[in-house]
This record gives C-alpha cells, sequence and structure tokens, in this order.
C-alpha cells in the first residue's frame, strides 16, 4: 500500500471534506485565473482594444490578459503607445499575440492614397525633363496635407546624416526606390578639384561657437563626374548628394549647390566637416538621390518640397499607394511592465517599429519586423527585457538598439537578444547595425548577422555579453571597419566576446584600403576579453596592420583559446605611443568627449570602477616607461600568412611582440588541415586526434555545434 492511500485512509472524514473543500478551490481558483480573452480581427481599433482592457476590472486584470489578432493588416494612423496602465502581472502579463502563429498579424503604419488621387505629369517643363521612356507614365500628387515634417531652408547649410529625410512609398507592400543615381551602387568621383572648407570631430555648430571656422570660411567642396548624367539635372541643381567623402567607414548627405556640365563638376553647397579628400586610398565613393530625372523605370519616386508633390513611376496595375512620413514609431512601450507580444509583423514605419522606453519584463517573441526607416526595436532604459527567435529584414536603419543598466554604479539591466535572425539591414543607412546594446550587463547570443555592407555589431557599454553568434558576409561594401565594433570610450569595459562564429568578412577587391575585421577595438578601447571565437576568411589585411582581431590603441584586451582559419593576420594592432595617449586623455572634443565620458559621465577614478577594472587604477598618470599590452594565450592560427604583425608576419618569440601584442608561447601556427570533423560540410568541430591539441596543450574544445540559431530558420 502506497503512503498516500494510507495517509487518506487515517484521517477523519471531516478533515478529509475540508482536504477535499481546499483542492476544489484550489482546481477553481486556477480556473480562476485563465486570462481575459479580447479576440481582435483587421478593421478594429488597436487603440479600442487597448481602452478596453484598461476599462477592466482589478479582478480580472490580476488573471491576466489575452489579445488574439487574426490574420490580416493592422494599419496605424498614429502610435499604439501602452503606458504603465497597459501593464500585467508577473504570473499574469498582457498578451498581444496571433492567432495562428503561422500567418502574423501585419502592422503598419501612416496611409493609403489611392489610384485616382493620381493624374500623369503634364507640366511641359517637368515632362521635358524626364527621359522620352518616362514620359506619360510618370504620375503625381499633392502631399501638401500629410503628416510631415517639411525641410526649412537652412540658415548655415551643412551636411546632414542619411538617410534622405522624404516620405516613404509602398506599393502592395514593396518600398519603391528614391530616383537615384546610379540606380543601384555607387559612383565613383573623377577628381576632386576643390576640397572645401573642413572642421574636424565636431558638429560645424561647436566649431563655430568655438571659432574654428567662422561663418564666411564655410565652403563646400567641388569634384568632377564621370558620366553624363548629371549634366542633365542643370534644371534642378539642388539634388542631395550622398558620398564617402573621404573616408569609407564615414557617408553624409550634402546638397549640391551648382552644376556645371562643362566642365562634369559638382559644386557642394555646404562643407564636409573632413573635407574632401583621400582618407582611404579607394575612390571616394559617391550617388544622387531624390533626382526628378532619374524617374525613368517602375518602382520608383520623387518628391518635391518645394511644391509638396509625389512623383511615381508606378507598375503595371497601379492601384495606389500607402505612404509613411511620419517619424513615429508603430507601437510604443513607455513606463510598462510584464508584456508579452508575440507572433506579430511589424511592418512599413517612417519611424522605429517598436520603442521600449524605461520598460521592465517586456518580452518579443516570434514576430517579423521589415520595412522600418529607422530602427526595427530601440529600448531605452530597460531591464529585464527579452527579444527572442524573431527576423529583422529589408531594414533601413538597423535591427535592435537596446540600452539599459546605471553605468555609475554598474548596476546590470539584463536585457537579452537571443536567436534572432538579421539580413538586409541597412538599406538607407550604410553604417546602420543588426545589434548594438549599451549600458551594462546585456546578452546577445545565438543570432545570424549577415549579408550588409557595412558592420554587424557593436557594444557602448560594460560587463555585456556576446555569445554564439554567427556574423557572416559583412563589411562587404567599405573600409576601415569590423564586423564587430567597439571603441572611443576606455570606460566602458568587462565586456565577453565568446564563442561566436566570424567568416566572410571584407570587400576582398581592396587590399590597398586600411582592411577590414572581425572585431574592431578602435581608439583606445581596453579591458575586453575575446574567448573560444572562431575566425573564418575573418579580414581583409589591407596595407595597414589591420588583422581578423584589431586593436587601435587600446590595451588590456585578452584574446584567448580562439581558432583563426585562413586569415590574412590573425592579430593586429595600431599603437599609440604615450604622448598620443596623453593628448587623447586630454580630449573633449564633439566625437572624442574624452574627459566627459571618463570623468562626468561615469568617474573611473573611483570603485566600483577601480576596484571592478584594476587597468583604470592610474590611468591618467601613466609612467614613462609603461606599456600598454594586449595579451594572447592558447590560440592557433591554421594557413594565416601573417599571424602576429612582426616585420615577416610570422609569430614571434615568447613576450613582447611588434604590434604590442603579448604572447606567453602557447600559441601555435599551422598550414593545412588540423584535424576538422569536416570542413566542406562546414562543420569546423576539431577531431579529437586534432594535431592541435599536441601542439597547442593548453587549447581546449570550441563548441562549434551550439553556434548560431537555436531555432532553424526553417522552423520559425
Amino acid at each position: 500500500m502506497k503512503p498516500g492511500i494510507l495517509y487518506v485512509k487515517r484521517i477523519s472524514l471531516v478533515r478529509a471534506l475540508v482536504v477535499a473543500g481546499l483542492v476544489w478551490g484550489l482546481i477553481s481558483d486556477g480556473r480562476a485565473q485563465t486570462a481575459c480573452r479580447i479576440d481582435v480581427r483587421p478593421g478594429d481599433s488597436l487603440e479600442a482594444v487597448r481602452d478596453r482592457i484598461r476599462a477592466l476590472s482589478p479582478a480580472e486584470r490580476r488573471r491576466g490578459v489575452d489579445v488574439v489578432l487574426q490574420p490580416g493588416t493592422y494599419p496605424l494612423a498614429r502610435t499604439l503607445k501602452l503606458g504603465w496602465e497597459d501593464s500585467g502581472a508577473t504570473n499574469a502579463p498582457v498578451v498581444w499575440r496571433a492567432a495562428d502563429p503561422r500567418n502574423r498579424p501585419h502592422l503598419v503604419g501612416g496611409y493609403d492614397i489611392p489610384a485616382s488621387a493620381f493624374r500623369p505629369v503634364s507640366d511641359p517643363l517637368l515632362v521635358a525633363r524626364l527621359d522620352p521612356e518616362a514620359r506619360g507614365k510618370v504620375m503625381e500628387t499633392d502631399l501638401s496635407t500629410i503628416r510631415f515634417a517639411w525641410p526649412k531652408p537652412q540658415e548655415i547649410p551643412c551636411e546632414l546624416r542619411p538617410p534622405l529625410n522624404v516620405p516613404d512609398v509602398f506599393i502592395g507592400g514593396r518600398r519603391l526606390r528614391l530616383a537615384s543615381f546610379p540606380a543601384k551602387g555607387w559612383s565613383e568621383m573623377a577628381e576632386i578639384v576643390d576640397p572645401g572648407a573642413g572642421y574636424g570631430d565636431r558638429t560645424l555648430a561647436s566649431a563655430l561657437q568655438q571659432g574654428i571656422i567662422k561663418p564666411e570660411e564655410i565652403r563646400g567642396g567641388t569634384f568632377v563626374y564621370r558620366e553624363d548624367r548629371p549634366s542633365r539635372w542643370t534644371a534642378h541643381p539642388d539634388v542631395a548628394i550622398e558620398a564617402f567623402w573621404k573616408f569609407d567607414w564615414c557617408n553624409t548627405i550634402i546638397y549640391a549647390k551648382s552644376i556645371d556640365p562643362s566642365a562634369k563638376t559638382i559644386t557642394l553647397g555646404a562643407a564636409h566637416s573632413y573635407r574632401l579628400g583621400g582618407g582611404n586610398p579607394a575612390p571616394r565613393r559617391w550617388r544622387a538621390l531624390n533626382v526628378f530625372e532619374e524617374l525613368n523605370r517602375p518602382w520608383c519616386y520623387a518628391v518635391d518640397f518645394t511644391r509638396r508633390r509625389l512623383y511615381v513611376y508606378p507598375p503595371e496595375g497601379f492601384n495606389g499607394v500607402g505612404v509613411c512620413s511620419a517619424a513615429e514609431p508603430l507601437v510604443r512601450v513607455d513606463g510598462a511592465q510584464n508584456i508579452r507580444l508575440t507572433g506579430l509583423h511589424f511592418g512599413r514605419s517612417s519611424g522605429n517599429g517598436l520603442v521600449l522606453d524605461h520598460a521592465q519584463r517586456i518580452v518579443v517573441a516570434r514576430c517579423e519586423f521589415t520595412d522600418a526607416r529607422q530602427l526595427a526595436i530601440v529600448g531605452t532604459d530597460c531591464s529585464r527585457c527579452i527579444v527572442r527567435t524573431c527576423d529583422f529584414r529589408r531594414l533601413c536603419g538597423g535591427g535592435i538598439q537596446f540600452f539599459g543598466g546605471d553605468r555609475r554604479t554598474l548596476e546590470k539591466a539584463r536585457n537579452l537578444i537571443e536567436d534572432c535572425l538579421f539580413e538586409r539591414w541597412n538599406g538607407l543607412s550604410a553604417t546602420a547595425m543588426a545589434v548594438k546594446v549599451g549600458g551594462v550587463g546585456n546578452v546577445v547570443r545565438h543570432c545570424l548577422m549577415r549579408n550588409s555592407s557595412h558592420q554587424a555589431a557593436g557594444i557602448a557599454g560594460n560587463d555585456c555579453l556576446f555569445e554564439y553568434n554567427v556574423l557572416s558576409n559583412v563589411c562587404t561594401g567599405t573600409d576601415d571597419a569590423g564586423a564587430f565594433y567597439k571603441g572611443r570610450n576606455p570606460s566602458a569595459q568587462g565586456n565577453v566576446l565568446r564563442y561566436n562564429y566570424f567568416r566572410n568578412i571584407g570587400r576582398q577587391s581592396v587590399q590597398n584600403g586600411h582592411g577590414a575585421c572581425a572585431i574592431y577595438l578602435d581608439d583606445g578601447d581596453c579591458g575586453e576579453t575575446m574567448v573560444g571565437n572562431v575566425f573564418e576568411n575573418a579580414c581583409v589585411a589591407g596595407y595597414g596592420n589591420f588583422a581578423a582581431v584589431f586593436s587601435h590603441g587600446g590595451h588590456s584586451n585578452v584574446v584567448r583559446n580562439c581558432l583563426f582559419l585562413d586569415c590574412q593576420r590573425a592579430l593586429g594592432s595600431g599603437h599609440w605611443s604615450q604622448k598620443r595617449w596623453a593628448e587623447f586623455l586630454q580630449s573633449d572634443k564633439d566625437a572624442f568627449p574624452i574627459v566627459t565620458r571618463l570623468r562626468k559621465e561615469v568617474d573611473i577614478t573611483m570603485p566600483p570602477y577601480t576596484t571592478r577594472y584594476p587597468c583604470l587604477v592610474g590611468f591618467f598618470d601613466p609612467q614613462p616607461e609603461e606599456y600598454r599590452w594586449n595579451s594572447a594565450y592558447d590560440n592557433v592560427f591554421v594557413n594565416c600568412p601573417r599571424s602576429l604583425p612582426d616585420a615577416q608576419g610570422n609569430l614571434t618569440k615568447p613576450g613582447l611582440v611588434a604590434g604590442h601584442w603579448y604572447t606567453n608561447g602557447t600559441s601555435v601556427a599551422i598550414s593545412g588541415d588540423p584535424g576538422f570533423v569536416n570542413r566542406a560540410a562546414g562543420d569546423l568541430r576539431l577531431r579529437s586526434d586534432s594535431q592541435i591539441y599536441r601542439k597547442a596543450p593548453g587549447f581546449r574544445p570550441i563548441p562549434f555545434e551550439k553556434i548560431g540559431l537555436l531555432t532553424p530558420e526553417g522552423s520559425r
């Protein structure tokens, strides 16, 4: 007889009835805890649904709320705002979810303009500016009534950060291309005639305020174009020119002042901060945006800011457009907690897709984000928020940016980004990232970031963890960049990058540039740990000292137990002298506010910084002969022509090596197949008999099988 049965038989009948009553009470209470369900269909107002939730009684709210959205499109004329009054409880959240996970409800911003509101362009002067084959096909409509911040003439013209501020236009869910030259990619400047004025690492406003430049000294540069098309734009010379004016990591927009067809020159209406020039050896790339004359194929559009007109070259079967113009998010969660968003599709928006402000315990799961002009998700001052198993595609200004935690006290926020797929996230902003986290104690893991012309991920904080991620085919259209980037703030330390896989990094055709790397620790970045990472074809060494892991001026960074495979150079460094460090630590320019970052935003001379990060002790008072080292232990270099940056590109004897990487002699260089399980199939695990374990006894197996997405692409 089981002890439980014996116990029940021995209790009195009264006690049995009491126990039965308690059990029934628990069962009944469990039934009562079933969440309050609200079914939503296309055409229903999500604001009305939110208000209906607010009207529920406290007893009903304690049960939780289950908002079930049926498949279809849900237009949002303005941001859906969820505040503290829309919060759930820890064990009874407010859930907004898809009824059918395989058919996500689609949240879209803006509004639709029917085809009846358009008419063919008929003004003879405008028609004459179009290519003959486009005449009669380009349509126009009035945009004067839309909610849009129409640009005003600048008192002092200045360069602008991309993307160009225009309404976003869609047909059938597909984003139209802004009429541009060239239609795809970039053109190259034939010659720089005049570099123009410059004002360095600061804004134009601060340069004027500090007297670095005077208004009468501001002069835009002039360059020669190669093709004939720009000569046709003289009727409308104030076209927007986007370019990498001097450096291939910095692109901005400057309006043209004039176009000279005889000299084939474009003169800019504002100065570029660094002036036009050859900061990178690669040719200077440029393109013209929002050019009426380039409306020469279907699926493109242009905007006339003066007349407030929209011009569209529509495809066949045109039945109107969707327009997003207000730079506001689709959904904003402000001060709320315990909300879950599951299985939703955040679509077209001229702002961010989802914004979380001062939020706690918000879960975003199995959602899709597309067609946001700015970022898909922005989190500010958030804690314990989770973004899990979401897909990010066709974005214009980046994927996720999450900031949370207290950098003064080093209190962790514990936000998590996990099992997310990112691709094509910088459609309108060349320098946008898939993921950037800041603050303290945030985690990015098991994500796949692939196919981008520029950088993929970055950290701007302390004690963050970046693990089990794959970064593939990024930095393919730039120079002087890294798949993972961090820098310009030595107080932001203690971050760990472990068990990540970097492959096919950099623009391989640019061998005479600075280069590209997998991990870029820039401008004095210190105190980072990289362990167990795999680097395959993960750098373009360029003419300098770039490598798969590159430290520019920093120190106290550690690379341990990493595998470098077919990398032109494994470890590189741009060493800073003590004189340059002294100048750096006294700088407080706009782009390098180092004094502010080290003494005002936080104070690195006091705990918790001096206790948490020992390398910061005496940071402002280096000794004359003090070396600022990075360390590399137990690493393996397979088929890497230049493992460490000595004169011949070989491993050096233990001790301080050129480039200021310190090794204790435990790193080894190997040629051929060191014993992979199946490299041809992409399996870079090492067999138990791999020669690496004999030649580098301190090397430990890397859990390569755990790297990457937790949920396969076909199951998402």
